[in-house]
C-alpha cells in the first residue's frame, strides 16, 4: 500500500479534479443515497420471498459436502475485503464510483432474479450468523430464500473489479474463499454461486461502457471506448 502522505495527496488531487465534473458528483451522491435507502424496502421484499413456496433443487455438489456452520470465517472473509477495498480504491474516484454503481445495480438485479426464481433453502441449510445483516437487511427475521444469485459472491466480484491490478490476485482469493464457504454452509445452491460472477460482470460492463460514452454534438459523433460512431442526421438537425 502507498505511503500515507502519498495516499492522501492522491486522494485530494483526484477528488479535486472529480469535483469539477458536476455530473459525476451528482452520480456519486445519488449512489451513496441509494445504497443505504435499499434497507427501507428490502426487508418487506424479503419477507414476501420467505412466505412463498419455492423449488427445492437436488444439488449434487451440496449432497457430498457436509453442512458446517462457518459463519465466523465467512464474515471475516466478507467484511475484511470490503473495508480493504474501500481504503484501496477510494483515491481512484472514477473507479470507486463505478464500483459503487455496480454494487447498487447488482443488488437491484439480484432482487429481480430472486423474485423471478423462487427457491427453497438447500437441504441441511445452516443459517449464517451475521448480526449486521440481521439487523440492517433482514430486520430481525430469519431469511433463507434469498438465493439466486449469491449476494456474498457477487459482492466479492465487485470488489475484485474495483481494486487496482496489483491487488486483484488477493481479492480473487477472497472471492474463491467466500464462494466456497457459502457452499460449505449450504447457504446457497451451486448455481447461485456460479451465476453470481456472470451477472456481476454483465452489470460492470454496462456501467463501464456508460461512463466511456462521450457525445460531441457539434460533430454529430459519439465516442464509446475510443470508438467513433457517426450520428448522420444530427448535424443536419442542429443546422436547422
Amino acid at each position: 500500500m502507498e505511503q500515507p502522505s502519498s495516499y492522501f495527496k492522491d486522494l485530494v488531487r483526484n477528488y479535486t479534479a472529480f469535483a469539477r465534473q458536476p455530473l459525476l458528483v451528482f452520480q456519486l451522491v445519488l449512489t451513496i443515497i441509494y445504497i443505504p435507502s435499499m434497507s427501507l424496502w428490502v426487508p418487506t421484499f424479503l419477507n414476501f420471498v420467505q412466505q412463498r413456496k419455492g423449488i427445492l433443487i437436488n444439488d449434487y455438489l451440496l449432497n457430498i459436502i457436509p453442512a458446517v456452520d462457518v459463519s465466523i470465517p465467512l464474515s471475516v472473509f466478507c467484511y475484511m475485503p470490503v473495508i480493504l477495498a474501500i481504503v484501496i480504491s477510494l483515491p481512484y474516484a472514477k473507479n470507486f464510483l463505478i464500483g459503487l454503481q455496480t454494487y447498487a445495480l447488482v443488488t437491484t438485479l439480484r432482487m429481480l432474479t430472486i423474485f423471478l426464481v423462487p427457491l427453497e433453502a438447500p437441504t441441511d441449510y445452516v443459517h449464517i450468523t451475521d448480526p449486521f445483516m440481521q439487523s440492517m437487511v433482514y430486520a430481525g427475521q430469519v431469511i433463507n430464500k434469498d438465493l439466486f444469485f449469491s449476494g456474498h459472491t457477487s459482492t466479492m466480484i465487485v470488489l475484485l473489479l474495483m481494486v487496482p491490478q496489483r491487488w486483484k490476485s488477493l481479492f480473487a482469493f477472497f472471492a474463491v474463499m467466500v464462494a466456497t464457504l457459502v457452499l460449505v454452509q449450504h447457504a446457497h445452491y451451486t448455481i447461485d454461486v456460479i451465476a453470481a460472477p456472470f451477472f456481476t460482470l454483465f452489470v460492470y460492463q454496462i456501467v463501464s461502457v456508460a461512463h466511456s460514452i462521450k457525445f460531441v454534438w457539434e460533430e454529430g459523433k459519439v465516442y464509446i471506448n475510443e470508438q467513433v460512431y457517426e450520428l448522420s442526421l444530427l448535424p443536419k438537425f442542429l443546422k436547422n
